[in-house]
């Protein structure tokens, strides 16, 4: 069975569910918080978290920095970019700010500018 390349490599991955949708026809001033996973397609000048998985799509503007377990980055990202686990930048993807991670996928064609930090993931053992 071939996989589907067009999905990032966290929802290939993982079968998890969206919790929050912020559409492309919003403008969001503030910061966002979930505990589920979120797509952004919106245009946030806030800051954007999850406790779960995130995906940034390529309609996406965020001015300010974004943080969730694995982080998949198609549109723009204006402020620094925090994955506990994977950071996938796609093609159309565009990261201005520091980037900190376990892991990393950038695809051709994306841009990045800022510091390249990557950290271990945590272990269970290590948060007790």
């Amino acid at each position: 069975m071939k996989k589907n390349s067009k999905l990032p490599v966290s929802s290939r991955r993982r079968n998890r569910s969206t919790d929050t949708t912020l559409g492309p026809a919003s403008r969001l001033v503030g910061d966002v918080h979930s505990d589920g996973a979120v797509v952004c397609a919106a245009h946030l000048e806030g800051n954007l978290s999850s406790s779960s998985d995130l995906l940034v799509t390529p309609t996406a503007v965020v001015k300010g920095d974004v943080q969730g377990l694995d982080v998949t980055v198609a549109g723009r990202v204006e402020g620094n970019v925090t994955a506990e686990g994977l950071l996938v930048v796609q093609s159309t993807g565009v990261i201005t700010g520091r980037i900190s991670m376990a892991r990393l996928v950038v695809d051709e064609g994306a841009y990045l500018r800022g510091d390249c930090v990557m950290e271990p993931a945590r272990t269970e053992t290590q948060e007790a």
